[in-house]
C-alpha cells in the first residue's frame, strides 16, 4: 500500500520529535501503518516516497480498457485473463510497438485496480 508524505510525516515527527516519545510499535497500533513501513520512511524519506514504476496505460486509456471489460459484462460474457491481456496487448503494440507485451502479473494488478469488473474463470474438469 502507497503512504503519501502528508500522511506519514506528521505520524513520524511524533517519534522524532521530543527524544522519541511515541514507540514505533505504539504509532503502528494506532494508525494501523507497519512499524518497518515508519522505520524505512524515517530513516529515508526522500528515497522512500519515489513513485515506482511507470504505468502501462495513462488514466484515460485505462478507462478504455474498463469500459471494453463493462460492455462485455453488461452482454452478460465476462473476459477470461488471456482475452484481457490480448486486448490490452494490442493496445500496448498500437503505442509503442518495441514495447514488451503484459504478462498475467500485470493482469492481476489490473484485477485488484478494479474489483468491480467480473471475469470468467477458467475451471479444470476431472
Amino acid at each position: 500500500k502507497f503512504y503519501s508524505r502528508e500522511v506519514l510525516m506528521p505520524i513520524i515527527k511524533q517519534h522524532t520529535e521530543f527524544g522519541g516519545s511515541r514507540s514505533w510499535l505504539d504509532l503502528q497500533d494506532e494508525y494501523g501503518i507497519s512499524e518497518s513501513i515508519l522505520r524505512r520512511h524515517a530513516k529515508n524519506p526522500e528515497k522512500s516516497f519515489s513513485p515506482g514504476r511507470r504505468p502501462y496505460f495513462s488514466d484515460l486509456e485505462e478507462s478504455v480498457l474498463v469500459e471494453w471489460i463493462r460492455r462485455l459484462n453488461r452482454a452478460e460474457f465476462p473476459p477470461m485473463s488471456f482475452q484481457v491481456l490480448d486486448k490490452a496487448n494490442s493496445m500496448v503494440a498500437a503505442k509503442d510497438p518495441g514495447r514488451k507485451p503484459l504478462t498475467q502479473h500485470w493482469f492481476y494488478r489490473f484485477r485488484k485496480r478494479h474489483p468491480e469488473l467480473l471475469f470468467r474463470e477458467v475451471r479444470r474438469r476431472d
